[in-house]
């Protein structure tokens, strides 16, 4: 049948041998199977927390969103790289080994753009890696920040 390292990683069995000789033979043995883990799981991303809308007059650094990165394989095939495109006002700040966080990198002014759409991209290490993308909109609110 199938094997699924991310179910069970080992088996272990008992195996006896018999003779059929007229005085038969006996022996035993234990025999362990390690499974090697294949990179067959795609990263996944979740938003654990998001800032929408968002002032325009936030502060740079404010943080607007919390993203968490998993893969349940292991090794290299679970560990992951998230990133976003370069062309926003944002950047991702990893925050420790499966949290990142949206941060405000630039001043933001809705009269130019009234919201973005922010693509997380998500990468396994493994080979072939497999990734993940996942879009948030962050919506601007207006202040009143330009005279008549």
């Amino acid at each position: 049948g199938e094997v699924n390292y991310e179910e069970i990683n080992m088996f272990e069995m008992y195996v006896q041998a018999k003779d059929k000789g007229p005085n038969p033979m006996m022996g035993n043995c234990k025999v362990v199977i390690h499974l090697i883990d294949m990179n067959d799981n795609h990263p996944e991303i979740s938003i654990k927390s998001l800032m929408s809308p968002v002032q325009e007059n936030v502060a740079v650094g404010t943080v607007v969103a919390l993203i968490g990165v998993t893969d349940v394989d292991s090794g290299d095939n679970g560990k992951t790289d998230c990133r976003i495109s370069e062309d926003l006002p944002f950047t991702l700040k990893k925050s420790s080994d499966s949290f990142y966080e949206l941060v405000v990198a630039q001043p933001l002014d809705r009269e130019t753009d009234p919201e973005y759409e922010v693509t997380l991209m998500v990468t396994d290490r493994g080979v072939p890696s497999l990734s993940s993308n996942k879009t948030l909109t962050l919506k601007l609110l207006d202040v009143n920040d330009n005279p008549p």
